[in-house]
């Protein structure tokens, strides 16, 4: 089946696409569909220096809605087209810009629902085919962490929790005193939405008081965590790290919302790491070996990869089908994912 003739954001038609998912179609790049193309018209009022916060508020609003109808539009099994995710990556890019450059409020409940939309398990088909032409989910894993310091910097004052819970996305951003013995993420396990429920997995992140200490000085800490439900098969697979080719569990993010973009903290965590806790039910019979890896951005094989650098698997125990591993990760900003390695990785 064919669709009617897709316009491009120039305003030309391109050639018919397809509404199958067969990303094989030649000319499926260059389809992007009417609603996002409108927003990126309507995006060019950014580069206004007088209108360009409210118009980052009102195109945040903008590309939630577009996103929303296009998913709807295409239906519940079919992915939106790749141009269409490139081009949302690109707009939240610019809007990013502008709540950094202004230190003002970030829009978060329409951005949310952006990055929610964008996660959708349907768009794997396209998050595949856009990783062909060049980055594109590791677009908007740089999106996102930009997104959660802005977050924790600009909307968590003084005390509270702020957590934004989506179907493929949960942002928790939380002030943490900084001389607490330590820092666990989520406070309360109802956090993780529907994540736990549908996935029997809960996890928990711990922060030591000597990293706290370090990473700053002040009496207060802005700190975000981001948990991705999909993301993790939307990344191209490294297969020397995962031989099978697939990953099994959540893709978090934790990073401190005081730290500058360019900023590195990793060196911080070398002597005192982040230590993660999983829990999760077998996924067969034979149960499964499993390591923690990190995504490492820095890898020039598809601008990004799987890396087991500085993670170590501590201790991992099974009871009654429920399997709780932890592990101490050195990585702060990068996206730590425990995953299923059966029959190749031992650890």
């Amino acid at each position: 089946m064919r669709s009617q003739t897709a316009r491009h954001a120039t305003g030309n038609a391109t050639r018919e696409c397809s509404l199958t998912g067969s990303w094989g179609v030649a000319n499926v790049m260059s389809c992007l569909s009417e609603e996002i193309a409108l927003v990126q018209e309507e995006a060019k009022c950014l580069e206004d220096a007088e209108e360009r916060i409210q118009c980052a508020v009102n195109i945040s609003v903008q590309l939630a809605e577009a996103s929303l109808a296009v998913s709807t539009k295409r239906g519940p099994n079919t992915s939106i087209y790749p141009l269409d995710l490139q081009t949302i990556n690109g707009i939240v890019s610019r809007v990013l810009n502008v709540f950094e450059d202004e230190r003002r409020e970030v829009s978060s409940e329409a951005l949310v629902d952006v990055f929610n939309n964008s996660l959708r398990e349907a768009n794997q088909a396209g998050w595949t085919q856009l990783q062909t032409a060049g980055s594109g989910s590791q677009a908007l894993l740089k999106n996102a962490e930009r997104f959660g310091r802005i977050l924790a910097t600009s909307t968590v004052n003084g005390n509270g929790t702020l957590v934004l819970s989506r179907q493929n996305i949960v942002v928790a951003a939380e002030v943490v005193k900084g001389r607490v013995s330590n820092f666990s993420f989520p406070a309360q396990p109802d956090q993780l939405g529907n994540f736990s429920r549908d996935n029997n997995e809960t996890v928990s992140v711990s922060i030591p008081e000597d990293s706290l200490k370090r990473l700053t000085k002040e009496a207060e800490v802005y700190l975000v965590n981001t948990i991705f439900r999909n993301i993790k098969d939307f990344l191209p697979i490294n297969t020397s790290v995962l031989s099978n080719g697939k990953t099994e569990s959540l893709v978090i993010s934790t990073q401190f919302g005081a730290l500058d973009q360019e900023d590195s903290p990793n060196d911080t965590f070398k002597d005192s790491p982040i230590t993660f806790n999983f829990s999760f039910r077998a996924s067969s019979d034979t149960g499964s070996k499993y390591a923690g890896v990190f995504w490492d951005f820095s890898n020039p094989v598809n601008k990004g990869g799987w890396s087991l650098e500085g993670i170590q698997v501590i201790s991992s125990v099974t009871r009654d089908n429920v399997t709780t591993v932890v592990f101490n990760s050195t990585h702060l900003t990068s996206f730590a994912v425990l995953v299923d390695v059966a029959g190749g990785l031992e650890v």
